[in-house]
């Protein structure tokens, strides 16, 4: 905790800190909910993102620049998710032998990220925007422009890349590990300048204000442009049943503005989904973030808490918005479950063959 001569607020504020008792309420529910609760939400997330991730690879006909984006941050989740369990492990469960790769490790590659998982969200709503004024993309393929879709690839997940990892260099330095193993912070995060200037404006600014305000913006444009396109869809349909033409034609152009308006929609509001759930789980973060640095109460440390268990469960939840919005991703899911089943039976059905062939 910084506190000198200059900042006499802040030493006030201290009364604002937690009791014994309450630190033990504290315990009791962190314990519970980002312990138990989130390590089962995170292990179920690690496995369905993965899997997600390559039945979207295998799906024909959807290998355009949304799925690898989408994959992208599949596997980030992933990554941010490994971080939470490894904490989970340690800080609620007293698994000691991780402890060393917390401070230097675990904690700047949460953060890293964590930042980049809200690039890859922001880069999906700024491809549907995209698309919205570009109708062909939702069908566009890199086999057709190989070199085209290499260099939209590299416009989006370098700048991505390079600018999480940027923005986070100074957690690489803000903690450290004791010679009795415990994780320490550095005097860099006890730095007024750093966590007010820093953590409290810089990473609000460029983490949580502004990517929130950019989805709020590419969500609402792509939403509008969709409600648009389904009152025109509506106005054509009508108008072609007072063209005198024949049944079956009529009803072939119907079915084919209808497949695509329907297929539009489809995509537009699994991506809508997406934002809505990260910009609820992510907005917490608007708030708790000013208190860093500075004696917390009570409610704000549980706050704190289900701010980390939001994080992870955002972290988990685009699998089965997919479950539950795509009729055809549940059926790619099943079937490459049950291949894997059936490979598993074919394995050990030869294993018992060659055991007995052995006797």
């Amino acid at each position: 905790m910084f506190c000198n001569t200059s900042i006499d607020l802040i030493c006030k504020l201290q009364i604002l800190d937690v009791t014994e008792a309450q630190k033990v309420v504290l315990q009791d529910i962190n314990y519970w909910l980002n312990g138990v609760f989130g390590g089962a939400v995170a292990i179920i997330g690690l496995i369905m993102n993965s899997l997600t991730a390559s039945v979207i690879f295998s799906m024909k006909g959807t290998k355009h620049m949304m799925s690898y984006l989408l994959c992208f941050l599949l596997i980030t989740n992933n990554v941010f998710l490994l971080t939470q369990f490894l904490n989970i492990l340690v800080y609620n469960f007293g698994v000691k032998e991780c402890t060393f790769l917390l401070p230097n490790v675990v904690y700047p590659l949460e953060k890293t990220s964590l930042t980049m998982a809200v690039f890859w969200t922001i880069s999906l709503a700024h491809e549907a925007y995209l698309i919205s004024w570009h109708h062909d993309v939702w069908c566009y393929e890199p086999s057709s422009s190989d070199k085209s879709f290499r260099k939209k690839m590299c416009a989006y997940s370098i700048p991505i890349i390079l600018t999480a990892f940027v923005i986070n260099i100074p957690r690489w330095f803000s903690k450290w590990l004791t010679p009795s193993g415990k994780s320490k912070d550095t005097s860099l995060k006890t730095n007024f300048y750093y966590v007010v200037y820093y953590e409290n404006f810089v990473l609000n600014i460029l983490t949580v204000f502004v990517p929130i305000t950019l989805l709020i913006f590419f969500n609402w444009s792509v939403r509008n442009f969709i409600m648009k396109k389904q009152s025109e869809m509506k106005a054509t349909l009508s108008s072609m049943q007072d063209i005198s033409q024949s049944v079956s034609n009529g009803d072939g152009q119907k079915k084919a503005q209808k497949k695509t308006t329907l297929k539009d929609t489809h995509q537009t509001n699994i991506l809508i989904m997406i934002i809505v759930i990260f910009i609820a789980c992510h907005f917490p973060r608007c708030i708790l973030k000013f208190s860093d640095g500075f004696p917390k109460a009570i409610g704000i440390k549980i706050l704190e808490t289900c701010e980390r268990v939001l994080l992870i469960v955002n972290a988990s939840a685009t699998p089965f918005i997919y479950l539950s919005k795509n009729k055809r991703f549940r059926g790619q899911l099943m079937d490459s479950l049950r291949c894997r089943s059936v490979s598993s039976d074919q394995r050990n059905a030869i294993s018992i063959k060659s055991a007995t062939t052995g006797k």
